[in-house]
């Protein structure tokens, strides 16, 4: 598909292929396709397993992001996340008590997918791949990593 891009992260990582799985599911315009880190495709892109399982790596025409920038560039192609953004900026319309839970709440997530707040989703995105493997239901192992 034209345009698609291609998320790269950890198959041996519960964790991992859940988060995956959730993206798959919302996918709705099939706007990416998954590869394991631990491919040859990711290999010949230079993605060494060593460096990169400890977080997913979005990559589309030639360019590259990972962690928590990875993640922005991904919800910003799922139409779910745009639907959500309309059906708060129409609650108070719908619902006047809600004006000032709905203005917040999206002055909140627009000061957090802005490039202000990249240091601190850097960090909250490490903080759990780090610990990836203590989440409920984690198969995640992180030794020899």
């Amino acid at each position: 598909m034209p345009g698609q891009g291609t998320v790269f992260f950890d198959r041996d990582c519960g964790f991992c292929q859940r988060s995956v799985g959730i993206v798959r599911a919302l996918d709705w315009l099939r706007a990416f396709r998954f590869v394991p880190l631990q491919s040859d495709e990711a290999s010949a892109l230079g993605l060494k397993e060593s460096e990169n399982l400890s977080q997913m790596v979005f990559a589309r025409q030639q360019r590259r992001w990972g962690g928590w920038r990875a993640v922005k560039r991904i919800l910003f192609r799922l139409p779910i996340v745009y639907a959500g953004l309309a059906a708060l900026l129409a609650a108070p319309a719908v619902w006047p008590a809600l004006t000032l839970p709905a203005v917040a709440l999206l002055l909140l997530i627009g000061l957090s997918l802005s490039p202000l707040c990249n240091p601190a989703g850097d960090a909250l995105y490490r903080w759990i791949a780090r610990n990836r493997h203590r989440l409920p239901g984690s198969t995640c192992s992180l030794e020899n990593r």
